[in-house]
Order: structure tokens, then sequence, then C-alpha cells
């Protein structure tokens, strides 16, 4: 409704220059009754233009009905023309109120008997009308075609969406039901608090990841429980460094973004004594989340399909959330396997 009015607006302003024109760059006198004998006058001019730019085009010239698009135009000559004759009358009252405006009154003219019944400015008046309409109704195709693309290509996004959000709870599970595993060949005294643990950890994947944006913190929370969940299953000797320091508690984040990072490090990051060293930092401003983690690589724990499937995931998902407001840097030249990522809030 809004763009609406905002259009109707435009072309009252764009109307109003046109006519303003003469008065502006001709020294035509200003008056309003003139203005409006100058509105009216164009009757005819608004009629073609926005019935062929609306209407004819439309529903004949794009739907390749050439033969009635023909017919139409010579209609609307017609039509056109049968105004010009209705809008005699004031075209010689808006003549008569220019001269009395005037100062300096016109030197007569000869009388000229013409019986052109079309005079001869009509066809150049009717032929840059229709041009001028021809222009506006392509451009309204244009923005429509524009809007429309945008239109799937957001509802694109979404279904992508919806498909990555899928795929994060087999994934969770996947790596759940390993940390159990693991948990239960122990047989640790701390099986039933980790079920606990886990159980937030669900919670979160299964409710608060469908929601486009969550709280940074909780992000991290989901992180901190992950680390406890984790360091369980590995050697004593395991060094987690996991820094946080949040200055902006609003911040918003999408939900697992970060989370197949760390899993990717737990991983991969594990020596043949299951001893893992990762070194992960994050920092929350009001501009900017700066996520970094490094873990050293093993030859021995090569890259599998399933974390193929995360670290994947979440580059789409960067990509279809935030667009070029993400930085994402991987370095897995070295010894060490490092990521920077940057987050424009």
């Amino acid at each position: 409704m809004q763009a609406g009015a905002e259009r109707i607006l435009k072309h009252v302003c764009g109307w109003m220059i046109l006519l303003m024109i003469p008065h502006i760059f001709f020294s035509v006198p200003f008056s309003i009754k003139l203005i409006g004998y100058e509105f009216v006058a164009l009757t005819g001019t608004f009629v073609v233009f926005y019935s062929h730019a609306l209407l004819i085009m439309p529903h004949l010239f794009y739907k390749k009905k050439y033969l009635l698009y023909f017919i139409s135009l010579v209609l609307l000559a017609l039509l056109y023309i049968c105004l010009f004759k209705c809008m005699k009358p004031v075209r010689t009252d808006f003549l008569n109120l220019l001269r009395e405006l005037t100062l300096d009154s016109p030197r007569p003219r000869p009388t000229v008997v013409r019986n052109d019944f079309i005079p001869p400015h009509l066809y150049m008046s009717f032929m840059v009308t229709l041009a001028a309409s021809l222009v506006y109704g392509a451009n309204i195709r244009h923005e429509k075609r524009e809007k429309l693309l945008r239109e799937l290509e957001r509802q694109q996004i979404t279904s992508n969406m919806q498909l990555l959000k899928s795929q994060l709870s087999p994934h969770f599970l996947f790596n759940a039901i390993n940390s159990l595993y693991s948990l239960s060949l122990k047989k640790s005294d701390k099986l039933p608090e980790i079920i606990l643990t886990m159980s937030d950890l669900l919670r979160y994947v299964t409710y608060d990841s469908n929601e486009n944006m969550v709280n940074i913190q909780k992000e991290i929370n989901y992180m901190q429980d992950f680390i406890k969940l984790q360091e369980l299953r590995f050697s004593s000797e395991s060094k987690v460094n996991f820094v946080v320091d949040n200055q902006n508690e609003q911040a918003e984040i999408a939900p697992m973004i970060l989370v197949p990072f760390l899993e990717n490090a737990f991983k991969h990051g594990a020596d043949t004594e299951g001893i893992v060293n990762i070194d992960c930092h994050i920092t929350v401003t009001s501009k900017l989340i700066e996520f970094h983690i490094e873990n050293k690589k093993y030859t021995g724990n090569q890259k599998d399909k399933v974390c193929g499937i995360g670290i994947q995931n979440v580059k789409n998902r960067l990509y279809l959330v935030y667009g070029s407001k993400c930085n994402l840097d991987i370095d897995d030249a070295g010894e060490m396997y490092v990521v920077n990522l940057k987050i424009k809030l």
C-alpha cells in the first residue's frame, strides 16, 4: 500500500514538473487557473500514456497478440483525436487567459483557415506520448521481473536453509552416540551427569536451531557443554583452551554456526593416544563476532565423509545467512588446522 502511494506521488510530481517547464524556462506567466487549464488539456495524453503502459502492453504486446495490439493502437489514436477535439473550448479559454496574463499584447497573426481534421502537430504529440509510455511500460515489466526473481531467490534460500538445518540433528546424534558409547565402555560414574548434559545439548539442537537467530551466549553455552562432554572421551593430558570475551550480551548469531568447527577440531586433532590440543577464542563486540580455533593435524586422522558434511554445511549456511557480512578463512596447509571467522553485526 505504501509503495503504491509513493508511486502515485512520484507520478503526480512528475506531471507537475512537466507542466511547470513552460513557466520556468519560457517566461509563461504563472497562474493556478492556467495550470488547471493545462492539466485538463492533457487528458488525452494521460489516457494514451497509462492505458498503453498498464493495459495494452501487458495484455497484448507481451503476450504476442500483435494483431490485437495494432488494432488497439489505432483505436487509441482515434480516442486521442476525439479527446483533442473535445478539449477545443478548454484550449480557447487557455489562450484567452494567457493573453490576459501577458503584459505585452502579442502581435496579431493572420487568420489561416485550415480544413485539416487532424492538425499535423497531433501526430508528433501522439507518437511522443506513445514512445514515453513504451519506455514506462518496459520499466514496469522489468521491475516486476526483478521483484519476482528476488522472491524466488528468497524462497530458494529459505528452502536451502531448512535443508541444511535438517542435517544438523543427525550429525549431532552421530557424535552424541559415539560419546555415550565411549563412556559406557569405560563404565564411567559420570554417565548420568553426561546424559543430562547431552539432554541440554539436544534441546538446543532440536528447538533453538529452528530459529533464524539465537543469542550468542546460547551458542557459547552449547560449546562449553560440548567441550565438557568431549574431555571425558579423550586423554586427561588433553588441553582445551576455550576463551570467551563477550562484550555484547544482546548479540545474536545463526544457531550451530560455530559448533562444526569445534567438532572438527576434536575429531581430527587427537593423536594416537587420544590427546588433543585445541585453542579456541570467541570475541563479541557491538559490531563484530570474531571466532578463532586451531588444532594440530595428525596424518592418521583424515577427513571423513561425515566431517565433510559438517564443514560444507556451515560454509553454505554462512553464505546464505550472512553473505558479504562474514569472512571465513581456513588454513589447512601446514601442521595446524586454523579457522578464523569474522561476522559483522
